[in-house]
């Protein structure tokens, strides 16, 4: 393996280890454990949308509701993200998986029957929004 890749792993590990150590529980001791060699180079995208759903008619049960979401992984092991031309390979994978998991909520939950709340939601902006504080630690650890 080069040294770069080695570089994005152990960059990667840190940068996981970074991000999920404030969520590390002693009731999940086997997430702290996790060794370089089990992380893969990724960023999880997630689409949500917040749905205002009737439950019933009642005044006493309103209206409840929902938060739909949908993930996507958009890969980078195969960049070298120390490359402008690479990083913003990565940020296209990442507005690509925002749409086409957007698209999935639409079709699986369409807006003329789960009316978003508020209704001027921006499903792909927000993925995107949601996924780039990750990228942008993976690539200045990268770096």
């Amino acid at each position: 393996m080069a040294t770069s890749g080695i570089r994005q792993k152990l960059a990667m590990t840190a940068v996981i280890g970074a991000l999920l150590a404030p969520a590390v529980t002693t009731s999940v001791p086997a997430l702290a454990q996790v060794s370089p060699a089990t992380v893969v180079a990724e960023v999880v995208v997630y689409a949500n949308v917040v749905v205002r759903k009737t439950v019933a008619v009642s005044p006493t049960t309103g209206a409840r509701i929902e938060v739909l979401s949908v993930s996507r992984h958009a890969r980078y092991d195969d960049l070298d993200l120390t490359e402008a031309n690479d990083v913003a390979q990565l940020r296209d994978r990442i507005r690509l998986a925002a749409k086409d998991a957007c698209a999935q909520l639409e079709r699986e939950y369409p807006s003329a029957l789960y009316p978003p709340t508020p209704s001027d939601q921006d499903c792909v902006k927000s993925a995107i929004a949601q996924a780039t504080p990750l990228a942008n630690a993976v690539i200045a650890a990268s770096r």
